[in-house]
């Protein structure tokens, strides 16, 4: 043993300038993880990492106020994305709502309850001051594939 670690200690003396040394790759991104729906410069609108699909939150506007029309818009929204990245309703697990007005929560699970025939994803709901855009309401989920 000791005469084998020694011709290796010996050869690698010998050769010197002959041993490459190859600078380690920069780690790879995680198995699986793709883009599934190019969102903008600061997002993607859909991101799979194996099995799950994770939807950017999308806004609902409406000019009058209506969040009922503003709910729809959003879910619109969701339903376009998770159709683009290969999924449908039906594969959401969990969804987020955000809204400005918690006075509306009514409004808002009549119109979610729509996109829904049956067996709803887990969800919360959630007051918050303001959204991007003057919108109001967000909704994120994530879906399994």
């Amino acid at each position: 043993m000791k005469s084998v670690i020694c011709l290796a200690v010996l050869g690698a003396i010998l050769l010197g300038g002959c041993v490459s040394v190859q600078e380690a790759a920069p780690p790879a991104a995680p198995a699986g993880k793709r883009v599934l729906v190019p969102g903008n410069a600061l997002y993607s609108a859909a991101v799979a990492h194996e099995e799950t699909i994770y939807l950017a939150g999308v806004i609902g506007r409406s000019e009058t106020g209506d969040v009922s029309e503003a709910t729809r818009q959003a879910m619109d929204a969701v339903k376009t994305n998770l159709g683009k990245a290969g999924g449908a309703m039906g594969d959401l697990l969990k969804c987020t709502i955000f809204m400005t007005d918690i006075e509306q929560y009514g409004p808002v699970n009549e119109v979610y309850a729509e996109y829904f025939e049956s067996d709803p994803p887990a969800r919360t709901a959630i007051a918050v001051s303001a959204l991007p855009f003057g919108a109001l309401v967000e909704v994120e989920c994530i879906a399994g594939r």
